[in-house]
């Protein structure tokens, strides 16, 4: 094997003028500026939409597309937002990503772009393509009409279409602007080693559409939980705070395999290859989980949520 070396970039570290790093040219200039240092490998983070705490690793589900990354000068360059609402996404700090406003704010902006593009034939196109994501918008739309309670309270299965094609749009546009990117990277001999969330939320798409791959009780609530083995932030090991629903059937899966993960077609097919090891697919250690958990947690188990969110 031909040896190599590159950088970890997350995109959201790119810089911009946007409250986040995103797919436009900054991250074109990045790619040059590996290519002009002579590497040869860009390494991200997962691309999917974060969830608590902003953590890639824990996100509505493994197959979505995080919007933030969308570049807006390319939709304005598009006639799909107006200088007014281009001047108006402008971050307001260069340093800092702006996650609480991008919440409260670029998703809404997002949705004025998909009403103005006109092609909505190569939405659902993109979205038969792709079923678990199409799984995705559907699930974020029924959160919506449910009023964002947890999947197992949903009391209606019906959404407003239009809430779901906003969200369609953002993944197909997230998708047309790196397969545009990756072109550009590959085009200068740039490969990028993309990451997978290895075991998936709870509260996700993924669990809420395939639970028979799931150790899940007939009330739908988690039967075990993913843990962690001792090491040296956690020297008594035990169940990790932030993987509730993650274990799967072994005898589920086709040839006996243990992976929802199998489905994922790497979920990274458009990188180069991925980073993770599949080995936590197969084994891993299990917590059985209590029906009830106790109304307090200890400081000690709070400081190992970030810790153990990988």
């Amino acid at each position: 094997m031909k040896r190599a070396s590159g950088v970890l970039l997350p995109a959201f570290s790119l810089p911009g003028d946007y409250s986040v790093g995103s797919f436009g040219r900054e991250a074109k200039k990045f790619v040059d500026f590996l290519y002009e240092g002579g590497f040869s490998w860009w390494q991200v983070l997962p691309f999917c939409l974060p969830g608590a705490g902003n953590s890639p690793y824990k996100s509505y589900s493994a197959f979505s597309y995080n919007y933030a990354f969308v570049d807006l000068p390319t939709l304005y360059d598009e006639g799909l937002l107006t200088r007014a609402e281009l001047e108006g996404a402008r971050g307001r700090g260069p340093y800092v990503c702006e996650y609480d406003r991008m919440e409260n704010e670029r998703f809404a902006l997002l949705s004025r772009a998909a009403a103005r593009f006109t092609d909505r034939a190569a939405v659902y196109d993109f979205l038969q393509k792709n079923p678990a994501t199409e799984q995705f918008c559907r699930f974020m739309a029924l959160r919506r009409a449910n009023d964002d309670r947890p999947w197992r309270e949903f009391v209606t299965d019906r959404f407003d279409e239009s809430y779901y094609y906003a969200w369609a749009f953002t993944q197909y546009a997230f998708c047309r602007q790196f397969d545009e990117l990756h072109r550009y990277a590959a085009a200068r001999g740039v490969r990028i080693m993309g990451d997978i969330p290895i075991y998936v939320d709870y509260e996700s798409a993924d669990v809420y559409e395939s639970r028979h791959l799931f150790l899940l009780r007939q009330d739908n609530t988690p039967a075990a939980v993913a843990g962690v083995p001792p090491d040296y932030f956690c020297e008594d090991g035990g169940e990790t705070p932030c993987t509730i629903g993650r274990p799967c059937r072994r005898k589920i899966m086709p040839g006996g395999e243990a992976a929802y993960g199998i489905r994922c077609r790497c979920l990274m097919a458009f990188a180069s290859t991925i980073s993770a090891r599949l080995r936590p697919i197969s084994v891993f250690p299990q917590v059985p989980k209590r029906p009830r958990r106790e109304a307090g947690r200890s400081a000690r188990a709070r400081s190992l949520l970030t810790v153990c969110a990988r």
